[in-house]
């Protein structure tokens, strides 16, 4: 195999016309020079034939398509399959829903040959893909990205660190995942959110670009059972938790209380926002209280 720039890493799950559109733009913006891995997470049989089908025709395109034998199901559990498998020099995410936006190859190229760097955090937009109209999914890395740039200092530069807490929307030095043994975690939600605050921590320099590369895209109204629901949640609360006093040993108290994210504020809008029964907020309110008083035992 030619030496590769970059591995594409794409979790794949029964939603082959999004995964074409993806894949277009990849076709359209990004490097031969790029290891593209598809890694599936049993999908239905046609619609691995359908991207099977769909790799044929794009023949420019390295893609690699692989299934999921690991016994875990889930985005992280594919995502540790594609970083197996990678062998680029840069690691890329992308969900298979979302897509590059038109540039994007040429703003990404110009930071391939630098070697004094590990992160490159990239601005990204977001679209409603039911009313095709700009969401607010984006805006939050937006923000940390303008920050950065703008006053580049140790409290805006932990943020983008600590806070830009989603795979995509960044270009990672491959060399620091395997460094580092860096996988992400077999749960079923928020998996992104633990791989990104290692990198970010243990990433010697970063850098940021104001341009956008990547549109992530959201639906409206998805069906997932309330049992399912409880759990995401909780697993979610779970995981914030673990990150801000994971952040609460590895920063000085006086910065780590600047990027705090853990808020019994916003777990609280989020209860309600998705309807959970109230009967489970006690547990909200115990898992905070023991929460609170691990941090101040680390002051």
């Amino acid at each position: 195999m030619d030496k590769k720039e970059i591995s594409l890493i794409i979790p794949h799950y029964n939603s082959s016309k999004k995964l074409e559109r993806l894949l277009k733009s990849v076709d359209n913006n990004i490097s031969t020079k790029t290891q593209i891995i598809i890694v599936d997470d049993n999908s239905a049989l046609h619609e691995i034939k359908k991207v099977k089908a769909m790799i044929v025709r794009m023949p420019r395109l390295n893609i690699t398509l692989v299934g999921n034998n690991s016994g875990f199901n889930g985005a992280g559990a594919v995502r540790n399959i594609g970083l197996d498998l990678a062998v680029g020099d840069w690691i890329l995410f992308a969900d298979s829903d979302d897509y590059f936006i038109q540039g994007s190859g040429l703003i990404i190229s110009q930071f391939l040959k630098r070697d004094d760097i590990d992160i490159v955090y990239f601005n990204v937009t977001s679209l409603n893909s039911v009313t095709k109209r700009k969401s607010k999914r984006h805006m939050v890395y937006s923000e940390l990205i303008t920050k950065y740039i703008n006053s580049n200092n140790i409290t805006t530069e932990n943020g983008l660190r600590y806070n830009y807490d989603v795979p995509w929307g960044k270009l990672i030095r491959r060399r620091l995942i395997i460094d580092n043994s860096i996988k992400f975690p077999q749960i079923m939600t928020s998996e992104d959110v633990e791989f990104s605050i290692k990198i970010g921590n243990l990433g010697r320099k970063i850098t940021a670009c104001k341009s956008v590369i990547y549109c992530v895209t959201e639906d409206e109204g998805n069906s997932v059972s309330k049992v399912n629901e409880n759990k995401k949640f909780f697993t979610a609360v779970d995981v914030s938790v673990r990150k801000n006093l994971y952040l609460n040993g590895q920063l000085p108290y006086h910065e780590f209380k600047k990027i705090e994210s853990y808020s019994i504020l916003f777990w609280t809008k989020y209860f309600l926002i998705n309807k959970i029964k109230f009967i489970h907020y006690p547990k909200l309110i115990y898992k905070t209280i023991e929460y609170k008083k691990q941090l101040r035992g680390k002051k």
